[in-house]
C-alpha cells in the first residue's frame, strides 16, 4: 500500500499566537510534542504524581481547543495573591484539563473548572513539563 507524507499537526505561527494571547514564552518541547501529536490520542497517558495520585490523558488538544481554554487564575477566581497563566494543552480522562503554567519550569496542572471552584479548581501535578512528558506511561505498566 502507498504511504502518504502526514503533515504537521500543529505549526510555528499558531504556538506563536498562542504565545501571544498569553504573553508569555512558552517551551519548545511543548511545541515539538503538539507538531505532532495535537489532536491524538496516544497510548502512554498515564501519569503518577509526586502524591501517587493516578491521571488518566485523554488526548493532545488541537490549536482552536488550546486557543480557546487559556485561564487567567487571577481574573477569573478572583485570587489577588495568584498569578498563575494556564494554558490547556491535553485532555483529561474525566473531563477535565491538563494545563502548562508560564511559571518557572513550566510546571503542569489539572484545571478542574467545571466541577470546582476557588483554590480546588486546580491542582499542581507536575513540577515541569518535561517531567510530566517523560513521566507519561502505557496503561498497562505496573502501577505503584
Amino acid at each position: 500500500m502507498r504511504k502518504f507524507t502526514i503533515s504537521k499537526r500543529f505549526h510555528k505561527s499558531e504556538y506563536k499566537l498562542l504565545e501571544e494571547r498569553i504573553g508569555s514564552d512558552l517551551p519548545n518541547e511543548l511545541f515539538q510534542v503538539l507538531e505532532i501529536y495535537a489532536g491524538c490520542y496516544i497510548e502512554e497517558r498515564i501519569y503518577f504524581d509526586k502524591k501517587n495520585n493516578k491521571w488518566v490523558m485523554a488526548n493532545f488538544l488541537k490549536f482552536a481547543q488550546i486557543f480557546n481554554y487559556f485561564e487567567d487564575i487571577e481574573e477569573e477566581l478572583g485570587f489577588a495573591e495568584l498569578d498563575i497563566k494556564l494554558l490547556a494543552f491535553a485532555g483529561e480522562e474525566g473531563g477535565w484539563r491538563f494545563c502548562i503554567s508560564t511559571e518557572e519550569a513550566y510546571p503542569v496542572y489539572i484545571f478542574k473548572s467545571s466541577d470546582y471552584a476557588g483554590k480546588d479548581a486546580f491542582e499542581k501535578i507536575s513540577s515541569s513539563i518535561t517531567e510530566f512528558l517523560n513521566g507519561l506511561q502505557l496503561p498497562n505498566k505496573k502501577e505503584n
